[in-house]
């Protein structure tokens, strides 16, 4: 799966919009600048082992799962 187009994508329709959550809510949640999350829905960022951490335990997947994606 090509990171820099779907990602953003799949991290909104099938993660955040499932627990209404907008992107500073998921920030804020997460411990994250509410400008990650945003550059990440857009495309402008991939997703770091510590960002993929923190949505894993939050979501409730692996440590690792959002970075493999």
């Amino acid at each position: 799966m090509n990171q820099a187009v779907n990602l953003g994508n799949i991290l909104k329709e099938e993660f955040m919009n499932p627990y209404h959550l907008s992107a500073s809510q998921l920030a804020r949640h997460i411990l994250v600048p509410t400008s990650r999350i945003q550059d990440i829905l857009h495309n402008r960022r991939k997703i770091t082992l510590d960002t993929s951490i923190r949505l894993g335990k939050f979501f409730g997947a692996s440590n690792t799962y959002f970075l493999n994606m």
